[in-house]
């Protein structure tokens, strides 16, 4: 049944590989599974999960009227990027330019 074979493979090493393997699991079980936090959180996850399920409504119906506000402001941003000036170059007022015999540059002076 069994070949020699498969007991040499079973060295002092493997042995010491096998229980590491086996004492860090242990541990890890019990920290998991007897932690005084996730205990606590394990008894709050009925309420996690009831507080879940009414966000959950919530942005069904929130995420696509927040998508809806929000590309109606983009349009409206992109409508008013597009709207040309009222005047065709042309300024619209008139500008005075002061030459040398302009009345208002004469009362400044004097």
């Amino acid at each position: 049944m069994y070949t020699e074979e498969k007991f040499k493979m079973a060295t002092p090493k493997t042995y010491r590989n096998q229980a590491l393997f086996t004492g860090t699991s242990t541990v890890f079980i019990l920290f998991y599974f007897f932690n005084p936090w996730t205990l606590k959180s394990f008894m709050n996850a009925k309420v996690f999960y009831e507080c879940f399920s009414i966000f959950s409504i919530v942005e069904l119906f929130g995420i696509p009227i927040l998508l809806v506000s929000l590309s109606f402001y983009t349009w409206i941003y992109w409508r008013m990027s597009k709207v040309k000036p009222d005047y065709d170059g042309d300024e619209p007022y008139l500008v005075i330019y002061g030459g040398e015999e302009s009345s208002t540059k004469m009362i400044i002076i004097e």
